[in-house]
């Protein structure tokens, strides 16, 4: 077996394209907003974007730790490099 057969390393790649995604969605509720926005709406907004910063950083850990799983197990001689 070679490192890019290793399981779940496809499945962290795809993690890290959705939190790119998730970045750029909070960015986007971050800067484009209604001129005429009340308190409550850009509260939410605000929070809305808290949650797509956090769930991105959550894939992008998960996803660094099945790299570093797939390093180790090349390291150890487990897989091919």
């Amino acid at each position: 077996m070679s490192r890019s057969d290793f399981p779940d390393l496809a499945h962290a790649n795809e993690q890290a394209q959705k939190a790119a995604t998730l970045l750029e969605t909070a960015t986007h509720n971050l800067v484009h907003y209604p001129s005429d926005e009340g308190p409550q709406a850009r509260a939410q907004r605000l929070r809305g974007a808290a949650i797509l910063c956090v769930t991105a950083a959550l894939e992008i850990s998960n996803a660094a730790g099945w790299h570093e799983a797939a390093h180790a197990a090349v390291i150890h001689g487990l897989v091919d490099s």
